[in-house]
């Protein structure tokens, strides 16, 4: 007799797709983490950069305003508006905001 190779049928194509789906949510969970961990460095980074700023340029400096909106901008990716705001209430106002 014969052997012919068998094609894959629905049914093998469903249980396959269930299969993979587990390590697809395993990889995108990873990959999260990953970004997790890389704002979580970040906002260390940035608060060290603000601090060390204010201590060696002083309150008024523009470099001290670039580092506070970059760490405006780290708050609004990780979806805190509150800290955000909080940062953006600290930054020194110019003349034409004040007006």
């Amino acid at each position: 007799m014969l052997e012919v190779e068998r094609k894959p049928t629905k049914m093998d194509t469903k249980t396959a797709g269930r299969a993979v789906a587990p390590t697809r949510r395993h990889a995108w969970g990873q990959r999260r983490n990953k970004e997790q961990a890389c704002y979580q460095q970040a906002e260390k980074l940035l608060l060290e950069a603000v601090e060390g700023r204010i201590l060696k340029l002083g309150d008024k400096h523009p470099h001290i305003q670039e580092s506070m909106t970059h760490l405006i901008a780290l708050y609004e990716a990780k979806n805190k508006p509150e800290k955000a705001q909080g940062w953006r209430a600290k930054l020194p106002q110019t003349e034409a905001a004040r007006k």
